[in-house]
């Protein structure tokens, strides 16, 4: 076997890039996919400002719970009032969330699990609520 001389020997063919405005998890998502451990990040000129590792996602998906669970409070809070906090127990481990808790409405369930999967760093979300009869 030969040693390669040049990147050219041992570089990737296929490139796979995001946009800019990707989110975390899209970027997950072409990591798995195209079996990559990093992916230019491309303006949509084409331009490459950036590259996100595998890394790089995992600092964001791996800060210490207590500041997910403060922050994902917070987002509850200011989008649903302070009843919020006062009804639901915010717990998180490794980036997943558990709400527990009771509910205003049978409605608002799938509300909160929009509003919880949204905020940076959470992976999953377990609802353990009660809706009123």
């Amino acid at each position: 076997m030969t040693t390669p001389s040049t990147v050219a020997d041992v570089m990737s063919r296929a490139v796979v890039a995001v946009g800019r405005d990707a989110d975390f998890r899209e970027i997950a998502d072409t990591l798995q996919r195209w079996q990559v451990s990093a992916v230019p990040v491309l303006t949509g000129d084409g331009r490459v400002v950036g590259v996100v590792t595998r890394g790089d996602l995992l600092k964001v998906y791996l800060e210490d719970d207590r500041e997910l669970a403060d922050r994902v409070r917070f987002e509850l809070v200011a989008t649903l009032g302070p009843a919020a906090a006062v009804d639901t127990d915010v717990r998180s481990e490794n980036g997943r969330i558990t709400l527990s808790g009771d509910l205003p409405d049978a409605v608002s369930a799938p509300v909160l699990e929009r509003l919880v999967r949204s905020v940076p760093g959470v992976v999953g979300v377990e609802l353990r609520l009660t809706a009123p009869a």
